[in-house]
Order: structure tokens, then C-alpha cells, then sequence
């Protein structure tokens, strides 16, 4: 079928009277009609981008416009990037200080999108979450020096990360992940005031071990930021996953016309 066949489908679907209401449709209810891909989907998106609009829980227009190219504006509109974009957007905690942005992944030879939005996500409830997902799927990232300074941390430091903790082993899909591994982390810490350097590298290792005993968390170790970066991405679509299959997607009836995407 060609894609403005499958818009008026979509159109149709979803009983659309104006542009404005393509905003109550969330991104994985298009890619749910039978026939219609992720090609349908980024034209949609470049449309409504154009116009200022975006789908629910969608990335932002500033982002389409920036990710989604177009060779013709009007009935047809021809995308010339051939990246496959995700179906789900990842949502970054507003007080994030070194954000991940998960592009430049790859799937075989063709280039990820993955749409992002900025959003608050509460205190002590991690860095990363799925739009959508909140209930389900949350990641926390450490540096390794965050790691050391937070996990040998006292006081009202330590108090927000057992907070943190106790909510992602809340949910089902909470991890902590570090960009580095746990020798990088141990080999880093020095010595504090009357604590020796063997003393705190103790304390580090039996509090991880501890915690993911007590809070039944996995501590994700990595190699490299990238490398933690890419983990985290793998997580956060696993809990999307997790997600969709447990809610059940309540989608308007057939049959309403939508208007024309001109």
C-alpha cells in the first residue's frame, strides 16, 4: 500500500476531525493498525511537527523537525532520512546533569532514531523512564565518581539514595547503571579523613552487595559511558515492552472520518 493509503487508514482508524486531535493518539496505537509501519508513523509526525503538533507522549516538535526530513510539504510528503525511528519515547529527568541521548544507535546497517523528552520525574525516582511507562520502567545513572560519592555517602545524601533505591525496587523494571565497572569504581576511591582507602573500598563492595541483595536491584557495572548508555537504552525498551503487554490500549472505534493531511 502506498503511505498516503495507509494515513487515510490510520485517519480513518482513529476517527479523527482535525490535526489537533492526532494529539490524544499515542505512537504505538498507529503502529498497532495492521499494515501500517514506522514510515506511516514519521510521515504523521513531520506533519503535525509542521504545524506545531505532536502525538501523546510524543517527542517534540523541535526534535521531529530536526530528525525528519522532507522532500515535498503537502499531500505527499517523501522522507528522505531512511533511519527506523522507535516506537516509544524515553523521557530524561528535567535535573539530569549529563544526560544520555541514545542516538547513533544502530539495528544491522540502518540508523535508530529514538525519541526523547525532557520531563520531571520526581524526586528520587531515577534519571530515565518511558513515556507512559512511568509505572514500570525507570533507570538511574552514575558516574563512577557519583557512584563512589553516593554510595559511600551519610547524611541527607545517603537518605535521597536509599529513597531512590526503595523506589526502583518498587517497580518492575529498576535498575542502577554505572559507567564503569566496579573495579574502575574501586580503584578510583581514596582515603577520607581517618577511613583508609581499604576501609571505604569495603564499604563500596559490601554495599553493593547488600542492596541488590535487599532491594533485589540490578547494578549494572559497564565498561564505558557508551556502553552503560547502550545497556540502559536495551532496559528501557525491555520495560516499554513489558508495558504495553500489560496495559490494554483502549483506541477510539473505526469507521470517523479524519480530516485531510494538507
Amino acid at each position: 500500500m502506498s503511505l498516503p493509503h495507509l494515513i487515510e487508514i490510520a485517519r480513518d482508524h482513529f476517527k479523527i476531525e482535525k490535526p489537533e486531535d492526532w494529539q490524544e493518539i499515542q505512537p504505538h496505537w498507529i503502529r498497532n493498525i495492521k499494515g501500517v509501519g514506522p514510515k506511516t508513523l514519521d510521515q504523521i509526525r513531520i506533519y503535525l511537527a509542521l504545524r506545531g503538533l505532536t502525538l501523546k507522549d510524543d517527542a517534540s516538535v523541535d526534535f521531529w523537525m530536526k530528525n525528519l526530513q522532507t522532500a515535498k510539504i503537502g499531500d505527499s510528503i517523501s522522507l528522505v532520512d531512511t533511519a527506523s525511528t522507535e516506537a516509544f519515547t524515553i523521557l530524561i529527568d528535567s535535573g539530569e546533569q549529563q544526560p544520555w541521548t541514545f542516538q547513533g544507535f544502530m539495528d544491522g546497517e540502518q540508523r535508530l532514531i529514538q525519541p526523547i523528552k525532557w520531563k520531571s520525574l520526581g524526586a528520587s525516582h531515577g534519571d530515565y523512564s518511558v513515556a507512559g511507562c512511568e509505572r514500570y520502567v525507570h533507570v538511574e545513572r552514575k558516574s563512577v565518581d557519583d557512584a563512589t560519592g553516593t554510595f559511600l555517602s551519610h547524611g541527607e545524601r545517603r537518605d535521597r539514595w536509599l529513597n531512590t533505591m526503595e523506589f526502583l525496587a518498587e517497580i518492575p523494571f529498576g535498575s542502577v547503571v554505572i559507567e564503569g565497572t566496579l573495579g574502575q569504581c574501586v580503584a578510583s576511591i581514596v582515603s577520607r579523613g581517618t577511613r583508609s582507602q581499604t576501609a571505604l573500598r569495603n564499604e563500596f563492595i559490601g554495599s553493593v552487595i547488600s542492596w541488590q541483595s535487599t532491594y533485589g536491584l540490578q547494578f549494572w557495572f559497564l565498561d564505558t559511558r557508551r556502553v552503560a548508555e547502550k545497556i540502559a537504552h536495551r532496559l528501557l525498551k525491555r520495560g516499554w515492552r513489558y508495558a504495553t503487554e500489560q496495559s490494554e490500549v483502549i483506541v477510539p472505534d473505526v469507521d470517523r472520518a479524519i480530516s485531510e493531511l494538507t
